[in-house]
């Protein structure tokens, strides 16, 4: 229901956007985004397509923008003012604001690798009925989200070793997920990427003390179109330390 409204919203401010703007212009976010009739919207930029420009601003939470509609999108985090605010310094005055970015719209290509230690876990059920329960809380994933948007998923359910212990049967894993290539729309994106096993299996097998969750956030990757963005994460853990690890982000580019 709150897309729809916010979707409604859209349509009405570009019908009336300048008045608008003349009583409500917004603060803060880092990004701009230019009208094709010359108004100008601020706020923190969430998603670019072909179809849509989605924008989080002091009075919407998420504000849709018909793409057809949009003119350029800046990227200058100082911005505030008009757009010809730049042309009002005063003649022999050198502006101290760098060119405003513009990201056009069309796809890029994610590239994600995950380098370092393999993550590693061990689940163990003591009743042979309980072995498939068992076998899907050890099996390894990897989740990658776009804002807030699942993208790709991967995952691995074969074991590097079972072995009975007093009167538990342990089941456990390692994997070094490969690297993945992604299309993405050009635009600033929130990127989240999580791995380990899948906590909403552990209903009634709250016991298993070898789980593994750990994820990286980065909360503003730069997508152009037709070019590729690389990211490289480290994963850290100990060679025989099960259910701890974590993820950092080494470089995105």
């Amino acid at each position: 229901m709150r897309r729809v409204l916010f979707t409604l919203l859209a349509g009405m401010l570009l019908a009336s956007l300048p008045a608008f703007l003349a009583t409500a212009a917004p603060a803060g976010g880092g990004h701009q985004v230019r009208l094709v009739d010359g108004s100008v919207l601020q706020g923190t930029l969430v998603l670019v397509d072909d179809a849509r420009v989605v924008l989080r601003t002091a009075y919407a939470d998420s504000l849709t923008l018909p793409r057809a509609q949009v003119a350029a999108i800046l990227l200058r985090p100082d911005l505030a003012g008009p757009p010809t605010a730049a042309a009002a310094a005063p003649a022999g005055e050198a502006a101290d604001e760098p060119p405003a970015e513009v990201i056009p719209a069309g796809t890029g290509t994610l590239e994600l690798a995950i380098k370092g230690n393999a993550i590693r876990s061990s689940a163990r059920f003591r009743r042979e009925s309980e072995r498939e329960a068992a076998a899907e809380l050890a099996a390894l994933h990897l989740w990658i989200y776009a804002d807030g948007e699942l993208i790709h998923h991967d995952s691995d359910a074969t074991f590097e070793k079972e072995f009975r212990r007093s009167n538990w049967v342990y089941l456990r894993n390692h994997h070094r997920f490969p690297p993945v290539s992604l299309p993405l729309p050009s635009g600033i994106h929130e990127l989240r990427v999580v791995v380990g096993n899948r906590m909403d299996a552990m209903a009634g097998n709250e016991n298993q003390p070898e789980l593994v969750s750990a994820e990286a956030l980065i909360e503003d990757l730069r997508v152009m179109p037709d070019q590729v963005t690389n990211v490289v994460l480290q994963g850290k853990g100990s060679r025989f330390g099960y259910g701890k690890y974590r993820l950092e982000v080494l470089s995105s580019r």
